[in-house]
This record gives structure tokens, C-alpha cells and sequence, in this order.
């Protein structure tokens, strides 16, 4: 910060990590295409969804940018209502129960890396300093 550098908001940080995880999963299991829920009110919502729609091909183009194909494989980011989307509220508990599971069965490892590592072996993202300069910071000037 005392260098003019702003880091993300932590849920937006989550955001676009987990989403890169899923979206580069979903493109070597060529899934065809990925819709995105998220529960309605979420702060980052609006600037993740900004970012897609900047970011993808535009409708009725043809995809010729290999570097859009993460973005492209979104077919829509819609917010939702958990209270009234089974789905999501099924999710979400999956999520919390997942994490509280692990957290307890992996209480004695303090090694973040270690510790991303025994939560999924094929992807992981370590947030050190240099990623959070190089992707998610603003400078304020």
C-alpha cells in the first residue's frame, strides 16, 4: 500500500483464481460450455462479469483469439438466490462441509503449499507477493 498498490478484495481474489482452476479444468475436459452462478448481492460479481464480457469473443463472431478461449468457454454469469436455487444452496454446503472436513483432518499442516496440495493435487495457486503484484493489484498514482 505505502507503494501506491491496491490488492483485490479477498472474495474477488477467490473469484478469479477458483474460476481460472474451473475454467482451465473445463477446457482440457473440453466441456463444451460453463455457466456461472453466484449468490445474488455478491460484491465482485459485477466487476468478474465486466471482465468476461470485455474478455470473451463477441456474440456472433467467430473465436479466432486462443488466448479468449478460457472466457468463451463462459456461457453466462447469472446471480442467483440460494434460498430459492437448490442447486446452489446444495453447493455451497458441499463447499463449507468440504472445507471443515479438511480443516480438521489437516489441522497439523501449516504449509500453505503442503496444505493447497493435499486439497487438490492437479490444481493449486500459491499467493505470494509477486502473483498479487503481477495480476491483482491496482496503483493509485
Amino acid at each position: 500500500m505505502n507503494e501506491g498498490h491496491s490488492v483485490y478484495d479477498p472474495e474477488r481474489l477467490c473469484a478469479e483464481m477458483c474460476s481460472a482452476i474451473v475454467l482451465d479444468w473445463s477446457v482440457k475436459h473440453k466441456i463444451e460450455s460453463v455457466y456461472m452462478f453466484f449468490d445474488r448481492g455478491e460484491r465482485f460479481m459485477k466487476q468478474f462479469k465486466d471482465q468476461w464480457l470485455s474478455n470473451r469473443t463477441p456474440l456472433r463472431q467467430v473465436a479466432s483469439d486462443p488466448s479468449k478461449r478460457v472466457w468463451d468457454i463462459i456461457a453466462n454469469i447469472i446471480d442467483a438466490d440460494k434460498e430459492r436455487e437448490p442447486a446452489l444452496q446444495a453447493a455451497d454446503m458441499i463447499a463449507w462441509a468440504t472445507t471443515r472436513d479438511l480443516a480438521d483432518k489437516l489441522a497439523a499442516f501449516y504449509d500453505l503449499d503442503e496444505y493447497m496440495d493435499k486439497l487438490n493435487v492437479e490444481h493449486h495457486a500459491i499467493m505470494d507477493e509477486k502473483l498479487l503484484r503481477e495480476k491483482y493489484t491496482t496503483v493509485h498514482g
